[in-house]
This record gives structure tokens, sequence and C-alpha cells, in this order.
């Protein structure tokens, strides 16, 4: 994996899938230090050893700081092992009601449900989970729906593109200023979202 300024290079003893989507390249393979792992354009983007960590805590403190909000409707953007709409799911339905997701690659999300297996079939068929292989600039340009908790969970974003402006409602940065004025006016009162830490300007 590289970006601009370091390189890092994993020992993979079994490669489960390697090709490319219509979105990225994807490798899913097995290292014997982080077990199975999720690469994306060259990038690790979960390990096998530590994605409950990441997943937890990316998902349990924004619903138990909502927890004052009963049958809440929860958007997930990306998060395409599943693992993100796991652990949502793991509230009851007195406090989740309603869980849309949203990731723009289909491909990627069922090689995952196949290759990964982080959520098991209870999570995909749980009928509170709609799953949504779109845009999110599409989705939320083509549906009026407000949440009470949005959570983010996609790759970190290409810092010079944040530097470019909306062009079009279904064509803008993602993390960039108008994406987060676009998830805060489908915010109920009272509602958050919550993302990961990485090269990100709120506005």
């Amino acid at each position: 994996a590289c970006s601009s300024d370091t390189v890092s290079m994993y020992s993979i003893t079994e490669c489960f899938w390697a090709g490319r989507s219509d979105f990225c390249e994807i490798v899913i393979a097995k290292s014997p230090v982080y077990g199975k792992c999720l690469f994306l354009d060259s990038e690790m983007q979960s390990a096998e050893t530590d994605e409950a960590i990441y997943h937890e805590h990316l998902v349990h403190p924004v619903l138990a700081a909502t927890a004052g909000t009963p049958r809440k409707r929860v958007l997930i953007v990306g998060g395409g092992e599943a693992a993100t709409a796991r652990e949502v799911l793991k509230w009851s339905p007195e406090q989740v009601a309603e869980v849309e997701w949203v990731d723009i690659d289909g491909d990627l999300v069922n090689l995952c449900r196949r290759h990964l297996s982080w959520a098991e079939d209870a999570v995909y068929n749980d009928p509170r989970l709609h799953f949504h292989a779109e845009d999110i600039r599409t989705y939320l340009a083509s549906h009026s729906a407000v949440f009470d908790v949005i959570i983010l969970d996609l790759p970190d974003p290409d810092v010079d593109e944040l530097m470019s402006g909306p062009e079009s409602p279904t064509n803008y940065p993602l993390y960039g200023r108008h994406f987060w004025r676009v998830l805060r006016d489908r915010l109920r009162p009272n509602g958050a979202i919550v993302t990961h830490c990485g090269p990100i300007m709120p506005g």
C-alpha cells in the first residue's frame, strides 16, 4: 500500500479474491499477522484482528449518545464489509427501527459477504436493513428521508479533490463543505453524524 509519503508492505499467505469492480481494485487476502484483510486500491481498509475495535467505536458511542431518541432511523454510508451494519443492528428495534445502508460498490459488498464473513446472514437478512448499491450523492438527491444518526464508513478522501467546489447536485467531493451541508440537512433535530478520523475538513 502507498500514499504520497508512506509505503507499507504486508506478507500474504493466501489470496481469496483479487480483481477490479467498477469502482476500485479489490484484494481479499490472509496475513499471518492481521488475519483476513481487505485492500482497496492497494490500501488496507480492514483487518480481521482489529476490525471489531474500529467498528464498535464508530457505532456504539453515537448510538449511546442518542439513546434518548427511540426507534431511530440510521443511515450508513460505505461500510462494504457489513461490520458497521452488524454493530448497528445489535441495538434493539426499540432503539434502532430502520437502517438505510448505501454503498456505491455492490460487487464489493457481495465479495466481503462471501470471503470475509464478518457479518452473519442474520445481519444481511434483518428486516430493518435496506441496502442500496448507489452513490451516496445520487441517493441523497433522489430520497427525501431524514435520519437520527448518520454513520460515515468511507475510505479516506482525496485531499486534492476536497479543494474543488460542487459541480452539480450529484457531483461534489465527498467530505467537502457541500457534502457536510447536505448531510446536516438530512439530520432530524438532536441527530448526530459520526465518521472516522482522517484528513477531513468539516464545514
